[in-house]
């Protein structure tokens, strides 16, 4: 009888025509699985080398910088190790809360050793996932030699060796990474324990499986599913025993209980975090949400996204690189006929893996991703190497007298140097320009923490105050408490962590007179007048991350405002009824007055409520602001404007002023003379597209406070 994970043999008298598509889906007469023996063995312990040295070489420092979500997991697991405790106080949680949100457990405690052993920085809290990668590879192996021999393991096992979708997320310390390994480690348990009769193995690949449901959120739709389809496909091996096969579902049943208990006493927890990122909206019709989740899984095959550019994400992926390299193609290509061609179990097995990778992600809405669609790892890889299998396969079939030292030399070629050269570039980009490009910004890695909090917890001392900006970040609170070691116990029972996270447009947040250490985004120093920097944090491309600097004088800023919008743009000239709006009950124009709580003045958001049609974003319209500043004296002061690069007029008591263009680096100034008593100041912004904001200072000609300055923005009563 046909061993239990055999593919059938090839059939006899085919047509002539046919012969190489025979030949493509043939099988060794000894496969599977075959020994690995001393050859196999070094090209095995050659491969996880590879795969080793790539996810270990510069852990810390590329990608550079440190996700909020990898220093969540880091000082959670840090918690755990010091206290049993989450950093919210939970003991020994199943699942841990932080931003909103609940993080799977499997990745945290794994870090918990790790961390134990190098320390809470970034390579002890990423090294899991370099080893969950490099042990992923090994499985990859093994996997590939039960399914179609030892030659197929090692192909696909060098594949995943060098995979850049692989690759990326063994180096980051994102809870996904767990999902192949325990799934990997499942499948092959399930596979060897049905050759060779193994309940002991059966047992194990339920918990295996039981656990990979914990690793990552895909997964609990994603196992059940391709589980499904192997008890159809493998029936027959499961129907021979039974009580192997059932004592498997149960202790999957036993390591899923917890998940399934939590669910039922939480359901607002994983229907907010659903709620979340759900593609499907309940009040589009079905047949729109089918349309939109058709799309959304096709998009995970596309060329763009498998072999041109990958996951749109930065800190996802590298740019100009896909998932894969582009030279698989035609081995993917080569095996999908080779499998098709077997019709055998083992192959249409990964037909299915195939078909369910992008099932989850699709009910999602930002797609592709290659997050959401990290259990695809490594059905690519095993089915190229079944191509290549059958490539060689079909070399014998065709030049029997060739010596196997040249048909394998020719497959090796064929495969490795095409592979090898899109490597070679891979490695270039990620270890070379993606450390410049994915360090900054909210997309990217947030760059410049570990230098920044290291160095004002040097000087916490100094100051009464230390403050983290919010401008443009992630999370900066995790940051602090990461990098600052702040002690899991004491953080638990005070909730402090030591920072004040605040935009420092906002001037209320902090005392007038405090001695302060800021970490300040460069284009936050705007706001005060008088500061000292300690430290700049230079980013990998030259640009600065943050600026640590001793903060005092605050920048003297406008924030008593009435106005006018949305208007049409016309030819810049303001209206008469526009200045008349400067004496009370001369104007009926409905203006409105304006106390903004920020120095930015978000005009956006201001007129959010009168362009509805463009989805609350006003664009190609104009807006005033008018306000009367009253001083007692005459005096010389300097107008500054910073905001966005949109075309902006203003008038000084009546008199227009020179041009100003603000953006948001640099200012734009002008002189203006204060006569005492009122003083009028009116200005005209009109927006393009993007971001609408001003942000307006008046000072004396050094840009001091002007002493007894008083805003009167009034809304004037409209004429009778």
């Amino acid at each position: 009888s046909e061993p239990p994970l055999a593919p059938p043999p090839v059939r006899r008298g085919a047509k002539p025509r046919s012969a190489w598509i025979l030949a493509l889906a043939g099988r060794d007469d000894d496969d599977p699985p075959r020994a690995l023996g001393v050859v196999g063995g070094a090209i095995l312990v050659a491969i996880l080398l590879v795969a080793g040295s790539l996810r270990l070489h510069r852990l810390a420092d590329v990608p550079a910088g440190f996700f909020c979500d990898e220093a969540s997991i880091g000082y959670n697991a840090y918690s755990i190790l010091e206290t049993g405790r989450d950093e919210h106080g939970m003991a020994f949680p199943l699942y841990f809360r932080a931003f909103g949100e609940y993080k799977n457990p499997v990745y945290i405690y794994s870090a918990v050793a790790s961390i134990a052993a190098f320390g809470l920085d970034e390579f002890g809290t990423r090294f899991p996932a370099a080893a969950y990668g490099t042990l992923t590879v090994l499985l990859a192996f093994l996997v590939g030699r039960r399914l179609f021999g030892r030659d197929a393991g090692l192909v696909a096992a060098g594949l995943l060796a060098v995979s850049p979708w692989h690759v990326h997320f063994s180096r980051i310390a994102f809870e996904l990474i767990a999902l192949p390994f325990y799934f990997g480690l499942g499948l092959w348990l399930l596979l060897s324990g049905l050759a060779r009769g193994s309940r002991a193995r059966l047992v194990l690949a339920g918990l295996a499986f039981g656990v990979s449901l914990y690793t990552y959120a895909p997964a609990r739709l994603f196992v059940p599913l391709f589980l499904a389809g192997f008890a159809v496909l493998f029936r027959r091996d499961l129907a021979r025993d039974r009580r192997g096969a059932w004592l498997g579902l149960a202790a999957l049943a036993l390591a899923a209980l917890p998940q399934v208990v939590y669910t039922l006493r939480n359901p607002e927890r994983v229907q907010a975090r659903w709620t979340s990122i759900s593609g499907i909206s309940t009040e589009a019709p079905l047949a729109e949400s089918l349309r939109s989740v058709a799309e959304r899984y096709a998009s995970h095959f596309s060329d763009d996204f498998l072999f041109e550019r990958g996951d749109p994400l930065k800190r996802h992926a590298v740019r100009g690189h896909g998932e894969l390299y582009r030279s698989l193609l035609p081995w993917l290509a080569l095996g999908l006929v080779a499998i098709l061609s077997q019709r055998a179990r083992s192959g249409w097995l990964l037909v299915w893996w195939l078909a369910l990778f992008p099932v989850a992600a699709s009910l999602t809405r930002e797609t592709p991703t290659a997050t959401r669609t990290i259990d695809a790892i490594p059905v690519f890889e095993l089915i190229a190497a079944a191509g290549v299998l059958g490539l060689g396969r079909l070399l014998r079939a065709r030049f029997p007298a060739w010596p196997a030292l040249a048909r394998t030399s020719a497959l090796g070629l064929l495969l490795g140097l095409p592979v090898l050269l899109e490597f070679r570039s891979y490695l270039d980009a990620y270890f070379v320009e993606y450390p410049i490009v994915a360090a900054g910004g909210v997309d990217g890695f947030q760059h410049g923490y570990r230098d920044t909090v290291r160095y004002m917890e040097r000087h916490r001392a100094e100051y009464d105050l230390l403050m983290l900006t919010a401008t443009d970040v992630n999370q900066p609170e995790i940051l602090a408490l990461f990098y600052g070691r702040r002690e899991p116990a004491e953080y638990q029972a005070t909730r402090e962590t030591g920072y004040r996270v605040s935009i420092p447009e906002e001037y209320g947040r902090y005392p007038e007179g405090a001695h302060i250490l800021y970490a300040l985004r460069p284009e936050d120093l705007r706001y005060f007048q008088r500061y000292t920097p300690r430290l700049r944090v230079v980013a990998p491309d030259g640009s600065v991350s943050f600026v640590v600097a001793e903060v005092a004088g605050r920048r003297p800023m406008l924030l008593d405002w009435r106005v006018l919008g949305l208007l049409p743009r016309g030819d810049g000239t303001p209206p008469p009824d526009v200045v008349d709006a400067a004496a009370p009950g001369r104007s009926a124009l409905p203006w409105k007055a304006f106390r903004s709580p920020l120095a930015n003045l978000d005009l956006n958001r201001l007129f959010a409520d009168q362009a509805q049609a463009n989805g609350g974003n006003p664009e190609h319209a104009c807006a005033y602001l008018w306000t009367t500043v009253e001083v007692p004296a005459a005096a010389a002061g300097l107008l500054t404007i910073f905001g966005s690069p949109d075309p902006v007029t203003v008038w000084w008591n009546g008199a227009r002023l020179s041009a100003f263009e603000p953006s948001r680096e640099f200012p734009s100034r002008s002189p203006v003379a204060l006569r005492p008593g009122a003083n009028q100041l009116l200005i005209r912004s009109c927006e393009n597209d993007g971001d609408w904001n001003l942000q307006v200072a008046l000072g004396d000609a050094k840009e001091e406070p002007l002493p007894g300055l008083r805003l009167d923005a009034t809304v004037p009563e409209p004429p009778r």
